[in-house]
């Protein structure tokens, strides 16, 4: 649907991995390389981090650097102390040339598995009293906007290592052919139409005076399944990661995982609490994705993009990238 998806700057490099909606608002998925673009940055949303290895968390300065004086708040999400982070970063700069007070805006959480942690900081007048808001709930999900929504997990990379399932509602498109043939004006009906598409008996005007009900357009109505995106970056191959894995990933449409080892590196993988790309096939393919898409590569294997799909697909038989 209108969900789009991109590596910012390769396999290879520090990850990053953007999420665009059908509104062009983007979500970024880990600051590592390939945040230098003020087009790029000035249109981000939310910003949603693994955990704070400098190779997930070098490219959030080159964020905020673009934000400043943005009118609109930036989100921030990762694991505990995500906040305290955040502000130290922000905090190491100078804003004594700043012409206002909230020159930037942050709202940033710290997810946990009993709730979320939330604070609100304007920069640079908020900076010396942080408040912080604990909000307790069982389901770790946070809800972006009436058609988005983020599941949570936290995986094991000897620290918490945040994956996330982020996914749209399911909607409905209408079959503009058909609408052709019926010879009625388009207007504001069919946006009405959309609206009331679960309540068959309510009615619609269509604009010059007739009235229908929403079952007369039944045969408009194209139901379109909302799209699901995993992000799963630097935790070890085991039963329990890959549990929670499946618990928000299953029958992803694209599962972004990391590879960060070959399987010659097994030892070292599990010694660093990272995976192989044979793993990351096993986990696609028990949680039943659609598409495999591996990246985090190690740099001594530059040039080698083949035999990191060429060994998940030993246990994936869908598409890999």
């Amino acid at each position: 649907m209108g969900l789009c998806t991109v590596i910012l700057d390769g396999k290879f490099n520090y990850p990053s991995v953007l999420i665009t909606d059908i509104d062009n608002n983007h979500y970024l998925f880990d600051c590592g390389e390939g945040t230098n673009s003020r087009k790029t940055a000035n249109r981000i949303k939310a910003i949603f981090l693994s955990h704070h290895h400098v190779d997930h968390f070098l490219g959030f300065d080159r964020v905020i650097s673009h934000n400043i004086f943005s009118e609109n708040q930036l989100n921030v999400y990762g694991p505990e102390k995500t906040i305290d982070r955040v502000v130290s970063k922000v905090k190491a700069y100078d804003w004594n040339l700043a012409e206002k007070s909230d020159a930037l805006k942050l709202r940033i959480h710290d997810l946990t598995n009993s709730g979320i942690i939330s604070s609100s900081v304007k920069v640079p007048s908020g900076l010396e009293n942080i408040e912080k808001e604990n909000n307790q709930f069982s389901e770790k999900k946070i809800i972006l906007n009436e058609n988005l929504t983020v599941h949570y997990t936290l995986l094991n990379h000897k620290i918490p290592s945040v994956a996330y399932s982020f996914s749209e509602n399911d909607s409905i498109k209408i079959d503009k052919e058909k609408l052709k043939r019926l010879e009625i004006k388009k207007g504001p009906w069919i946006g009405e139409l959309k609206d009331k598409y679960a309540q068959p008996e309510a009615i619609l005007s269509i604009g010059d005076g007739r009235t229908y009900q929403v079952k007369d357009f039944a045969d408009l109505i194209v139901p379109v399944k909302g799209k699901k995106i995993v992000y799963a970056s630097d935790f070890i191959f085991s039963e329990e990661n890959l549990k929670q894995l499946i618990e928000i990933g299953e029958n992803a449409d694209i599962f972004y995982c990391e590879a960060n080892f070959l399987s010659e590196d097994e030892i070292k993988a599990a010694e660093t609490y990272h995976l192989t790309a044979e793993q990351a096939g096993k986990i696609a393919s028990k949680a039943k994705v659609k598409e495999l898409r591996l990246f985090h590569h190690s740099r001594k294997h530059i040039g080698q993009e083949e035999l990191f799909i060429e060994e998940a697909s030993k246990y994936f038989k869908g598409p890999i990238k």
